[in-house]
Formats: structure tokens, C-alpha cells, sequence
């Protein structure tokens, strides 16, 4: 039973540092959105003829999916193994 409790304390470890880093990755998205916004736009618009408007909806769209995909992937799957680990016995006391 050890040796299963150690492989979701792992587990939940790893989970909780994907999380982590998609939710960096996502700050740093944003941050790069608001600070080149116009580069961005220089860049895509005139490779994919797109206007600032058509860009911010993608940008806007993929962020979301990018939120809602750190979630669904990492941060449920870390929120419940902790639930159940905590409602488990504890298994070191005698």
C-alpha cells in the first residue's frame, strides 16, 4: 500500500508543477500580447491578412483554451487526488 501512496504523491507533485508552469506560460502570453501587441499584429496580419480586431479574438480564444486545458489536464487531477489522499487513513501512525 506504500508503494501506491508514494506513486500519487509523486504524482500530485507533478501535477501541481505542470499546472504551475502552464499557468507561467499563460502569464507570460498575456504579458507578451499587451507589451508587442502591435509587433504581433505587423507579424500575423500581413502573413494571414488578418486586422488587430480578427487577432485579439484569436489571441483572446486561445488563451481560454489554453486556461481551461491547464486545468481540465493538471490542476482537477491534483484537486482530487488531494482529496482523496487526505481522506485516507494515515497510514504511518500504528
Amino acid at each position: 500500500m506504500s508503494a501506491k501512496l508514494d506513486f500519487f504523491e509523486t504524482l500530485e507533485k507533478v501535477l501541481l508543477r505542470c499546472w504551475q508552469i502552464g499557468i507561467a506560460v499563460l502569464m507570460v502570453w498575456f504579458v507578451a500580447v499587451l507589451a508587442l501587441g502591435d509587433t504581433i499584429l505587423q507579424i500575423h496580419g500581413s502573413l494571414f491578412h488578418l486586422t488587430k480586431h480578427e487577432l485579439d479574438v484569436i489571441m483572446y480564444c486561445g488563451m481560454g483554451l489554453w486556461k481551461l486545458s491547464i486545468i481540465t489536464c493538471f490542476f482537477l487531477p491534483w484537486l482530487s487526488i488531494k482529496i482523496v489522499r487526505k481522506s485516507l487513513p494515515d497510514s504511518s501512525s500504528p
